[in-house]
């Protein structure tokens, strides 16, 4: 008795984007394989200080849509003993007063904190969020790839063609800041973002201060270290630290949270996050084959992965009839 084998698609890149993608795919029904030019752990996704925070990304309605089911989505899963998501206390500054933030209605115990704040902080708020320790996470979405057949291969793809071979159905390019020569799209742009990683166990909630002059500053406590930042850096694809932007992170975290002071330096990096006006999640021709476009997430991958990976599994499913 014959079958007829799983449509194939070939996903490029494996940040939270490319992998979180895979996985749907794969549960979906399709035979996936992930070509990818970075491993993940070099990635930008395994820079990132990562919670769920929209930022830099758009339009506003999907962002919202996407941004609920991964609350849902990372809400599930920081309740498992040992997981590398946890839900941490968020507390966010701001320049101007009375501050109604968009993102309230996810939060529900969102709620103003009293002052006074620091120099220029006028308004603050209270709220939960989910923190990934992007490595480990990975890591993890790695293992949860393989368990399922999922193949991963390292290779450096020249154009959108190079990964078509006879037998894929569908290219899903998920290939953030390389999607600009891939996809030939000039409308994406790397934002550059550098982080500090230091070691300071006492410090266990989430930090923001999105206005501060000079970049956001942000603290972000990972399993056992904290994220600091940050810049962005737009149309910058240098990604080489900077030692004068380290020490001037260094000095606006410790301002915000003064803990931090003598902190050891574990660590500097640079991601770049893939920006454009609109996250882009649309099918195309390609060479002898479908190609699914969803890539442009900015800074806002781990927030928008579930949601924006399970639509675009949606937008494919079709195509297995």
């Amino acid at each position: 008795m014959s079958t007829t084998p799983a449509p194939r698609a070939r996903v490029i890149g494996a940040g939270v984007i490319g992998l979180t993608t895979a996985m749907m795919l794969r549960a979906d029904g399709w035979d996936v394989d992930v070509v990818t030019a970075e491993a993940p752990g070099d990635t930008t996704s395994s820079v990132a200080a990562a919670f769920w925070y929209p930022y830099l990304a758009g339009p506003a309605d999907a962002v919202e849509r996407w941004g609920r089911i991964s609350a849902q989505q990372l809400a599930t899963m920081a309740g498992a003993d040992g997981f590398p998501v946890r839900a941490h206390t968020v507390h966010e500054r701001f320049r101007t007063a009375d501050v109604d933030p968009g993102w309230r209605t996810e939060m529900q115990d969102a709620a103003r904190e009293d002052g006074p704040f620091g120099d220029g902080v006028l308004d603050g708020w209270r709220y939960t969020s989910w923190v990934a320790d992007m490595p480990l996470y990975l890591d993890w979405l790695v293992s949860e790839c393989t368990a399922e057949q999922v193949r991963i291969e390292a290779r450096t793809l020249e154009s959108l063609d190079d990964a078509y071979e006879p037998g894929v159905d569908l290219i899903v390019n998920c290939a953030g800041v390389g999607a600009n020569p891939l996809a030939e799209d000039g409308t994406l742009q790397p934002v550059a973002g550098q982080v500090i990683v230091v070691r300071a166990p006492d410090v266990t909630d989430v930090w923001l201060d999105a206005d501060t002059p000079g970049g956001a500053t942000y603290v972000v406590p990972r399993t056992d270290t904290v994220v600091l930042g940050g810049t962005a850096g737009h149309g910058v694809w240098d990604r080489r630290p900077d030692a004068d932007v380290t020490r001037d992170i260094l000095r606006r975290c410790t301002e915000l949270v003064p803990a931090l002071a003598g902190a050891e330096l574990l660590d500097v990096r640079v991601g770049l996050r893939p920006a454009r006006p609109e996250v882009r999640l649309e099918l195309t021709p390609g060479r002898d084959c479908l190609v699914l476009h969803h890539y442009g997430h900015g800074g806002a991958g781990l927030t928008l992965s579930w949601g924006s990976a399970l639509e675009a599994a949606q937008l494919v499913s079709d195509l297995k009839l």
